[in-house]
C-alpha cells in the first residue's frame, strides 16, 4: 500500500466517523425536539390588549408634539418627546 493510499484510506475513515457523529448528534436533537413538541404550550401574555398600550403611546406623543409646537419651543426640544412620553408610560402602566 502507498503512502497516498494509507493517506486516502485514513481520509475516508474519518469522514466516515464524522458521519457518524453528525448522525447521533441529529438523533439527539430530534429526540430533543419532539420532547418540546410535547411540552406546555407557552402561557398568553398578561395584558389582552396590548394595542391600548400602543394607542395611549401614539396620543400622548401626538399631545406633548402639538404643545411643543404651541409654545414655539426650539426643535431641539422634539428630542425630548420620546423620553417625556416613555415617562409618562411608566407611570400609567
Amino acid at each position: 500500500m502507498s503512502n497516498a493510499d494509507l493517506k486516502q484510506a485514513q481520509a475516508e475513515t474519518a469522514l466516515l466517523q464524522e458521519v457518524k457523529n453528525l448522525r447521533a448528534q441529529v438523533a439527539r436533537l430530534s429526540a430533543r425536539l419532539e420532547t418540546l413538541d410535547h411540552a406546555a404550550p407557552a402561557e398568553p401574555p398578561e395584558d389582552p390588549h396590548p394595542w391600548i398600550k400602543i394607542a395611549a403611546t401614539v396620543g400622548i406623543t401626538f399631545a406633548i408634539g402639538k404643545i411643543i409646537q404651541m409654545l414655539r419651543l426650539p426643535t431641539a426640544t422634539t428630542a425630548a418627546i420620546p423620553l417625556i412620553t416613555n415617562q409618562v408610560n411608566k407611570h400609567i402602566f
